[in-house]
């Protein structure tokens, strides 16, 4: 009915700002790249071939899920804050909502394989890995960090905040490029994963600061989302540590002591979710909730609406 024009575009009049958009985005973006591969280039040029093995092969085990769920998460999300980016309600719900389930639902599961690093490594790669628990303990704590920092991200874009973000991550890589130099001096795979692990943390307070204050939510908030799922980590943390601990004398094989922990561990991830529960934000309450009618199952989601109903 209407055809398209067959004359080429080679302007219109919204370009400069996508433009603009697009090339403050691809830069954030490579600065990022930059600072997710200089802790490796540092490993392999001042460590052996040995840790520098024992590094890429933890990071890349520990990270990847992370990378994985971080890059659908943050297209689903900087889509739905799109449409609402002119709502600033709308904009601080969505963080807060974010921050809370994601308190809630990955914390406790990187900072419990934190707590049983050794066992973890034995059981996963075997006994010749021995010694990688000093690579996966900061980097498992490391992860939320980074989860929560590159959630932050879409949040912060939408509000307006695109350049904030780039002139945010220039100094932050200098001195995190600077960082992992001068600790990697003393040759310590352990000291140096640490101090990622510091890096981590450092760099996702300047961000979520960045988009606080953007969306105009308090750090008492922010405290208030996080409590329940710290509570939720450190009781299972407590569980998986004793079921450890108990069975390392008795139980040898690693591979059966950590299915044992993982057991306890979701028993008891699903006993501090029930405990915790009047604790919950009314956003996080809500959308577990709605999240828990999804459920595919009928007994799936009579459980799921029966924990947080």
């Amino acid at each position: 009915a209407r055809p398209h024009p067959k004359r080429p575009l080679f302007w219109q009049p919204a370009a400069s700002d996508l433009l603009r958009f697009g090339g403050t985005v691809l830069a954030t973006n490579l600065v990022n790249w930059i600072m997710s591969s200089v802790d490796r280039i540092v490993v392999g040029r001042t460590m052996s071939m040995t840790a520098a093995g024992l590094y890429s092969t933890v990071h890349n085990f520990i990270s990847g899920p992370t990378v994985t769920v971080l890059a659908l998460l943050q297209s689903v999300l900087y889509s739905a804050s799109a449409r609402v980016q002119d709502n600033a309600q709308s904009l601080r719900v969505a963080f807060r909502t974010m921050f809370g389930v994601v308190g809630l639902a990955v914390v406790p599961v990187f900072f419990t394989v934190a707590v049983v690093a050794p066992t973890f490594m034995r059981a996963v790669y075997g006994e010749r890995w021995v010694g990688g628990e000093v690579v996966l303990m900061p980097l498992a704590v490391a992860m939320p960090a980074f989860l929560l920092m590159g959630l932050s991200t879409p949040i912060l874009w939408t509000s307006g905040n695109v350049q904030q973000e780039f002139r945010l991550q220039i100094p932050i890589a200098i001195v995190w490029t600077l960082v992992l130099l001068a600790v990697s001096r003393h040759e310590s795979l352990a000291l140096l994963s640490w101090s990622i692990c510091a890096l981590y943390y450092a760099r996702a307070l300047v961000i979520i600061i960045a988009t606080i204050r953007a969306v105009k939510v308090t750090l008492f908030e922010i405290a208030g989302l996080l409590g329940p799922g710290a509570l939720v980590a450190a009781g299972v943390m407590a569980t998986a540590a004793t079921v450890d601990y108990g069975l390392s004398s008795t139980l040898s094989n690693a591979a059966v002591r950590l299915t044992a922990i993982v057991f306890a561990s979701a028993a008891a991830f699903v006993l501090m979710l029930r405990l915790v529960r009047p604790l919950l934000q009314t956003d996080v309450h809500a959308f577990l909730l709605r999240l828990s009618e999804r459920v595919p199952s009928r007994v799936g989601k009579r459980f799921a609406q029966r924990l947080f109903a």
